[in-house]
């Protein structure tokens, strides 16, 4: 597929995990930011001052009909992972996916069928089981350097307006630099309300539920196309002020979001 030596890669989305996923990718020997999609055309400018010749459109659709695009990483909201996913797969493309992978059960069949279709490489974007010292983690605990493992604890605590998903609104948001419809996708058409596009995490019309968003979906090896079927998930101690947290983003969730 390629035309080039270098992996040329489009971002879908490229807001706040997108620009990060950019990012570290570019970092990659023989791997180039070509191309970006997104429905704010503010973060479209953000990665043409980043990437000066890169290619930028609304319509993710216009990228992957490019026979110079090698692969692409998939970082909108929740409720568009699926369906583009499978768009790419069925394009000839490679995918990285943020997690979660589907918002639904139905859904996730339907992005194996299309990746097994495809011969192409999916991977899902679980950076954390994904990277090379969990994987050496996984080793050590097989070979019983610990002895016997008798029980996982992890906690995870985000007691920041920013870790609550209470992010800033642009200032600039209107809907004449927003493609609002195409935002909604297959959620219930609304009008233009913007803190359900730059807080959709606490909106239920784009996120996953939270415990599902932190599931992991086991891939082996990490970096190929092999999606598992067992979910792992681990308990969750929280501090009172996490627990506090958590409650402020449900009741923003519920005030502004439903």
């Amino acid at each position: 597929m390629m035309l080039n030596d270098k992996i040329r890669i489009a971002v879908i989305g490229p807001g706040g995990m997108g620009q990060g996923d950019a990012h570290d990718a570019s970092l990659v020997p023989g791997v180039e930011i070509a191309a970006a999609a997104d429905i704010y055309d503010s973060r479209l400018d953000r990665m043409k001052e980043t990437y000066p010749h890169i290619i930028t459109t609304r319509d993710y659709r216009e990228l992957l009909a490019r026979t110079d695009i090698d692969a692409v990483i998939i970082a909108t909201p929740d409720h568009w992972h699926s369906k583009i996913s499978i768009d790419a797969l069925n394009a000839g493309k490679d995918v990285y996916c943020e997690k979660p992978m589907v918002q639904k059960i139905e859904q996730g069949h339907q992005v194996i069928d299309a990746w097994k279709k495809s011969g192409r490489i999916f991977q899902m974007g679980s950076q954390y089981a994904s990277a090379h010292a969990f994987q050496k983690i996984r080793k050590l605990l097989a070979a019983g350097a610990i002895g016997e493992l008798n029980s996982v604890e992890a906690w995870l605590d985000r007691n920041t307006a920013m870790g609550a998903w209470q992010y800033s609104i642009p200032p600039d948001a209107s809907p004449a630099n927003i493609d609002w419809d195409t935002f909604l996708g297959s959620a219930p058409k609304r009008p233009f309300e913007p803190i359900r596009l730059f807080r959709w995490r606490i909106c239920s019309l784009a996120c996953t539920p939270r415990l599902a968003r932190w599931a992991r979906v086991r891939s082996s090896p990490p970096a190929a196309c092999v999606i598992g079927s067992t979910a792992v998930t681990c308990p969750i101690r929280r501090s009172a002020s996490s627990t506090m947290t958590s409650r402020s983003t449900t009741r923003a969730s519920s005030s502004c979001c439903e």
